[in-house]
């Protein structure tokens, strides 16, 4: 009986080893954590990955940015959590941010939605919401890297899914599943974000989604304002 219980004594020993292993590796959120607070719904989560594909994206955009992601909070069910819409492998899905991030390996920054588009954060995250499930476009990932694809719902890669957000949540592009009462944005903000869309579309051309590397395109024109390190 001996030999079990060294045994059993091995395996518990091994399995605190790993798990204090894990605990250790995973990323700080002190910076996170710092701006928590002020991380509102429809801010976008830029990532950059050390990962084959996330470093091959970044090396093809010359760029460090090779993911995006959308914020969404539910104020009416939980005050205190931060979630993220985004296009995985699985599809788009809903996640806790903190989750992700002491997960991810690289660094992630905030682009904070600019305050003039405030009337339009949440019909952006209602049409985002609406579009949970819809398959990841693996065919669109390769053929946006080789010239940027004209936006489609039917399945998206991570920048459509949130570029697509602000064409139907600012009413510029419309959808008869997409109910009018989502869109709680008046005139003014319907213009101004008009006009960041001519601004895009003149840059990248008519109907073409923006790479994760054209964010700080977004920011030029006055869709977001400078970003925030936040892992």
């Amino acid at each position: 009986m001996q030999w079990y219980e060294d045994n059993v004594r091995t395996t518990r020993i091994l399995s605190e080893l790993e798990r204090y292993e894990r605990v250790t590796k995973m990323p700080k959120l002190d910076l996170y954590e710092s701006i928590r607070p002020q991380v509102k719904t429809s801010d976008d989560i830029i990532w950059q990955s050390n990962s084959f594909v996330g470093e091959a994206i970044q090396w093809w955009c010359s760029s460090k940015y090779n993911h995006v992601s959308k914020v969404v909070r539910f104020s009416e069910f939980d005050v205190e959590r931060v979630y993220i819409m985004e296009e995985l492998g699985h599809g788009a899905t809903l996640l806790p941010l903190s989750k992700r991030l002491a997960e991810h390996d690289g660094h992630v920054w905030l682009f904070p939605l600019d305050s003039k588009l405030n009337p339009i954060r949440r019909s952006m995250a209602a049409w985002m919401l609406m579009k949970l499930g819809t398959p990841y476009d693996y065919r669109g990932l390769i053929s946006n890297l080789a010239g940027r694809i004209f936006t489609d719902a039917k399945d998206m890669i991570c920048s459509e899914y949130s570029w697509m957000a602000f064409e139907y949540g600012a009413g510029i592009e419309r959808d008869e599943k997409f109910l009018p009462q989502y869109l709680d944005c008046t005139k003014p903000v319907q213009v101004v974000a008009q006009l960041i869309h001519k601004k895009v579309e003149d840059e990248l051309g008519k109907g073409k989604v923006p790479r994760p590397s054209d964010w700080t395109l977004l920011q030029d024109v006055g869709m977001y304002m400078k970003e925030r390190e936040i892992l």
